[in-house]
């Protein structure tokens, strides 16, 4: 059960500490405008899946190299923040959920457009 929340703990605090590193210490403007999404810690924390979002869905391959090429500079200045035995290897995936809320809302918005169209001609 400790193992469980000290997991839980320190993916919260990676996750705040390298949007941190993202936002304000990073210089390749590829990256500028990434949301890190969510961060899972493999059982022995030595890998960390860092999920992230852009709003601007045709960047995606532009950020994914930025962030991949600065993935030494960012794990050097978690390892400076959190406290932990090692800094786990950083791997950087693709989060969908944030476009597919976008769409989502964006479908819901129209089948309500649609209804109120309806409403008013009855």
């Amino acid at each position: 059960m400790e193992m469980l929340y000290r997991t839980k703990r320190l993916s919260k605090e990676i996750r705040k500490d390298i949007s941190d590193i993202i936002q304000k210490e990073v210089k390749d403007p590829r990256v500028k405008g990434t949301i890190i999404t969510d961060v899972e810690l493999s059982n022995d924390l030595r890998i960390a899946k860092v999920y992230i979002s852009v709003f601007e869905q045709e960047r995606w391959t532009e950020v994914m190299n930025g962030l991949n090429k600065s993935k030494g500079f960012i794990r050097k200045h978690l390892g400076r923040r959190i406290h932990a035995k090692s800094v786990p290897e950083l791997r950087f995936q693709r989060d969908n959920s944030v476009s597919y809320g976008m769409h989502m809302d964006e479908v819901i918005n129209r089948v309500l457009g649609n209804e109120n169209k309806r409403d008013n001609q009855q």
